[in-house]
């Protein structure tokens, strides 16, 4: 959980530095770029759990079979 809390945490202050630089022209660009780094953290942390997400979803598996077969 802790990672989260600090996940969430980066993102809102990358969310005010683009809003910063969205005031300056010149400063999009750099924007734009600071805000990638919160979203190659989740693709990181997507891959690292997928696994997990992968064993939640697999309760899901009997009723679509059952649906199938009628």
């Amino acid at each position: 959980m802790d990672i989260i809390k600090l996940l969430f945490i980066i993102i809102i202050v990358h969310i005010i530095i683009l809003s910063i630089g969205c005031m300056f022209a010149f400063n999009i660009m750099v924007g734009i770029f600071v805000l990638t780094i919160p979203t190659s953290i989740l693709s990181f942390l997507y891959v690292q759990y997928k696994p997990q997400l992968d064993e939640l979803s697999k309760p899901t598996l009997p009723f679509q079979n059952k649906k199938s077969l009628d």
